[in-house]
């Protein structure tokens, strides 16, 4: 008798400890941080933005892409020459009970830097999203600080008016590497460079994106990368994609955070 229940006892005991490792999966160095609650609103905010599914009202070039009624998008639209808020393009839309798209009927939208602070906006109120661009990242990157938007460095650098390019390649990667490992979600990465384009012409690479989740070796971003910056032609967004560290350093991106978001 004593010798049954014990087996009985053992079997439950095995079966409840399956499911907890079913449902807890043991931490790897591959598994992602994605923040407290502060910085999981901050990514949210962020990706809202990137996954509203939307049709224009007629036909429109909205930042030099056209859009088409008859089509799905996904994102709000890029453009360089306005900086809309979430609630702005959701009060120029209309929705209706059957379907699962918003219809705009505006041609405004936003661009990288703009997203990136209208993200951190949820902590930050007074941010001027409107006027912000990467210019403002890279003042950061050169001195360390940027009072005006709250932001710091992450590990503390400064390049001393060098762009990002000239700055991770004199201090190698191994330097850059540990201030990518101190990322947390909702913190930034710049790119800010000179590069010759197919004509031989010197122009400037720049993008900010948000860093949404965070590993030991890659982070995940999301991004208004606008379109041709992928093959996907309906939507000017990226929404968590995987880059390695070694990747982030190839392509000179610096990490920079905001001090209300942190």
């Amino acid at each position: 008798m004593k010798n049954s229940v014990w087996k009985r006892t053992a079997l439950a005991v095995s079966i409840v400890a399956g499911i907890l490792l079913t449902a807890y999966p043991k931490q790897t160095s591959a598994a992602y941080n994605y923040g407290n609650t502060k910085q999981k609103a901050v990514c949210e905010a962020m990706d809202r933005m990137a996954r509203i599914q939307w049709r224009p009202s007629s036909k429109v070039s909205i930042g030099n892409c056209s859009y088409s009624p008859k089509v799905t998008y996904r994102g709000m639209p890029y453009t360089q020459l306005s900086n809309i808020t979430y609630d702005y393009f959701i009060a120029h839309c209309t929705k209706s009970a059957k379907d699962p798209y918003y219809v705009y009927s505006d041609s405004q939208g936003n661009d990288c830097s703009t997203a990136v602070a209208l993200a951190w906006m949820v902590y930050f109120p007074g941010i001027n999203y409107a006027g912000t661009w990467t210019g403002d990242y890279l003042e950061c990157t050169r001195y360390g600080s940027n009072a005006k938007y709250h932001m710091k460095t992450v590990g503390g650098y400064a390049t001393n008016k060098a762009n990002t390019k000239d700055y991770c390649v004199s201090v190698g990667y191994n330097t850059v590497k540990k201030y990518y490992q101190q990322l947390k979600p909702g913190d930034a990465l710049l790119k800010y460079y000179q590069k010759p384009n197919s004509k031989g012409e010197m122009v400037t690479s720049k993008h900010v994106v948000l860093v949404v989740g965070v590993s030991a070796s890659a982070v995940q971003i999301t991004d208004q990368c606008g379109r041709g910056s992928g093959d996907n032609t309906k939507t000017t967004w990226r929404r968590k994609k995987t880059i390695t560290f070694q990747d982030l350093y190839k392509q000179y991106f610096l990490p920079v955070y905001c001090t209300d978001v942190r």
